[in-house]
């Protein structure tokens, strides 16, 4: 028996994992409110150009309402951000601002956030903690590939 794998057997293939790892992404994802970041993680289409496979998974934020915030939520912002600079938010419709905060009213003229904390979910993803996964995303791979192996003479792996 012969067995024979194509070019278009590989992309299924590839396609098929690259759902998983998008799977795997959105469980470490924050939820928040709303979940629209969760929602936001995608998988693209699989490339075939010049033998080389490529694909990815990214934050789309399109269609969903205010998820563009992905990768503040991911890199941090403020002082724990790329730049590592706190914010300075300044009093411009009006000559203070106002706000309530641990039960107490305050009025000022500006204040200095100092940031939210990296959540590096696509880190966690494919860190050493999460080794299971990949050996789960690789096995899941050499599966998606033996489901489409054609068997010359017209039958393939898939049941």
């Amino acid at each position: 028996m012969e067995f024979k794998v194509t070019a278009n057997h590989l992309i299924n293939a590839f396609q098929d994992a690259l759902f998983q790892i998008q799977a795997y992404v959105q469980e470490e994802v924050p939820i928040g409110k709303t979940g629209n970041l969760r929602r936001a993680i995608n998988a693209s289409n699989v490339l075939y150009k010049g033998g080389i496979l490529s694909g990815y998974v990214f934050i789309d934020p399109s269609g969903l309402e205010g998820a563009n915030y992905g990768i503040y939520v991911h890199e941090g912002t403020g002082i724990y951000g790329i730049k590592g600079i706190p914010f300075v938010v300044k009093a411009s419709r009006a000559k203070a601002l106002s706000f309530n905060w641990n039960g107490e009213h305050f009025l000022r003229k500006s204040v200095t956030i100092q940031g939210q904390k990296p959540n590096p979910f696509f880190d966690r993803t494919f860190s050493d903690y999460n080794q299971q996964k990949a050996s789960v995303i690789n096995a899941f791979f050499e599966q998606a590939i033996i489901n489409n192996i054609v068997i010359i003479g017209g039958t393939s792996g898939k049941t």
